[in-house]
């Protein structure tokens, strides 16, 4: 079948394709043209040539960079408080390292000084200072530093002083943390700084006057600053006693040649100064002030045997007193005893009185032990020139005397040949009571009664020194009332010194 096209529709579609290839014909033309133009100005010997970019302006100088010192870092440890501080290149930053952490950073200022405070834990820390670039990165560092922290301190204490203390020099006590100071304050006003041992404990001497006082013992920081305290104590001081003359404690036991401690006592807070001379030399020296208890002691190298006297004087803390006292003649003996001899009575003699005093020679100084039939019956010590005596009672019948050089224990150290003496009974045969004496019965010798003895019917000077222990020179020396020492009666009151 044949289709007809009608010519009248046909005719828009036409237009429209002449339209588009009009078109297209335009753009190639002038893409043409551009192109020969294009080439023309290119190849053409007398083309202008474009004009010259204008020049840049000079950008400014720009300053080298900055070569970074090491710093140098420094550390005060205050407590827990550690404050460091160093130099290091102006306005550049320093880095703070503890123990490999960072800790922060610190500015140097236009002088070269930073300063950075941390608070580390008791103990040891490491420390390193960085000097950081533009970028942050490390570009010197310091050398490391090693710090000690130590331990917070503790409030620190004050022993409580003993009552009746006499005014002058008080030595005070306490504890506190090792190592640091403590400061002490007597009624409001600094007396001075101890330092606490690595025991925790200190001390202090205080000058303290009569009166009420008010104590204070307090930490110090190693700024000087105070960090803890210890609670007050309040003290009260006595006028200072009356005066008195220092008073030697006679030995109980005979002494001996070399190094002898001598004892005795005095006014508290009192000073005591001591001489002692002898045919062997001698010496002196002064005392610590006496305590509270008065007593005081000293160390003497007696070389010799013999005698010496000691001579001591007392003067008050301010130095207004003084008082001497009367000088004490001691014997000093050989320090090895040989065997004593009897020389009266002599050996086979006859004694007709109940009291009988048995002498002989010795060892200076050393002790002789009596004894009758093997029993002791006293003792006696040898003087400078050798010689012994003791007085003792004897009843009627034959006995057997012998002496021996003892130690201060008892301990015989060597014998004299023994005598025979016979005592005669009285005429008739009877025998008084009161010359029956058995030496084993206590009953038969006086009392002690402290500052004195109560003699009965069987003692003697050598029984009493030797039950007291007190030597007989000086039992003797403290009893002028007794005109003979062989010769004592019983209710008669013997006077014990030193007691």
């Amino acid at each position: 079948m044949t289709m007809t096209v009608d010519p009248e529709r046909a005719r828009p579609y036409d237009r429209f394709k002449l339209i588009v290839a009009v078109i297209l014909a335009a753009l190639l033309i002038i893409f043409c043209l551009l192109a020969q133009s294009a080439a023309q100005v290119a190849g053409s010997p007398t083309a202008t040539a474009a004009p010259a970019p204008a020049t840049a302006a000079p950008r400014p100088t720009e300053p080298p960079p900055v070569s970074l010192a090491a710093p140098t870092v420094n550390a005060a440890v205050n407590a827990g408080a550690v404050t460091l501080t160093g130099t290091g290149t102006p306005n550049s930053t320093v880095q703070i390292v503890v123990d490999g952490q960072v800790a922060g950073t610190a500015k140097v200022d236009g002088n070269g000084q930073w300063r950075f405070d941390a608070d580390l834990a008791p103990g040891d820390h490491d420390i390193v200072a960085n000097a950081l670039d533009a970028g942050g990165i490390v570009a010197a560092s310091a050398a490391p530093l090693r710090v000690a922290v130590p331990l917070p301190l503790v409030a620190p204490s004050l022993d409580a002083l003993a009552s009746g203390l006499a005014p002058g020099k008080i030595p005070l006590s306490g504890t506190g943390s090792p190592n640091s100071t403590v400061q002490v304050v007597i009624d409001g006003q600094l007396a001075g700084t101890a330092t606490v041992g690595a025991d925790g404990k200190w001390t202090f001497e205080a000058d303290l006057a009569a009166g009420e006082h008010k104590l204070e013992a307090k930490a110090l920081d190693a700024a000087g600053a105070v960090a803890a305290a210890a609670a007050p104590v309040n003290v009260r001081l006595a006028e200072a006693a009356q005066l008195a003359a220092p008073v030697l404690d006679l030995p109980a036991t005979p002494l001996t040649v070399g190094t002898q401690t001598l004892t005795g006592a005095g006014t508290p807070g009192s000073n005591v100064t001591y001489t002692i001379t002898g045919t062997t030399g001698g010496g002196g020296g002064l005392l610590d002030p006496l305590g509270a208890d008065g007593r005081w002691s000293f160390d003497f190298d007696f070389t010799a045997a013999g005698d010496y006297v000691v001579a001591l004087a007392a003067s008050s803390a301010d130095g207004s007193q003084t008082l001497a006292a009367e000088p004490v003649t001691l014997t000093i003996g050989s320090a090895t005893a040989q065997a004593p001899t009897i020389t009266a009575p002599a050996e086979g003699g006859t004694v007709t009185d109940d009291a009988l005093t048995v002498r002989g020679t010795g060892t200076p100084g050393s002790t002789v032990q009596v004894l009758v039939d093997g029993q002791a019956v006293g003792t006696a010590t040898v003087g400078a020139n050798g010689e012994w005596e003791l007085a003792t009672g004897l009843t009627p019948g034959k006995h057997v005397i012998t002496a021996q050089s003892v130690e201060a224990t008892g301990k015989s150290l060597a014998a004299s040949a023994p005598v025979n003496v016979e005592r005669k009974a009285e005429a008739g045969g009877g025998i008084p009571i009161k010359d029956i004496c058995d030496f084993s019965d206590p009953t038969v010798y006086g009392e002690d009664m402290g500052t004195y003895w109560l003699v009965d019917r069987c003692d003697t000077m050598s029984y009493i020194a030797r039950r007291t222990n007190i030597p007989l020179a000086a039992l003797i020396a403290a009893n002028p009332q007794v005109k003979n020492p062989d010769l004592i009666y019983p209710q008669q009151q013997i006077v014990l010194p030193g007691r």
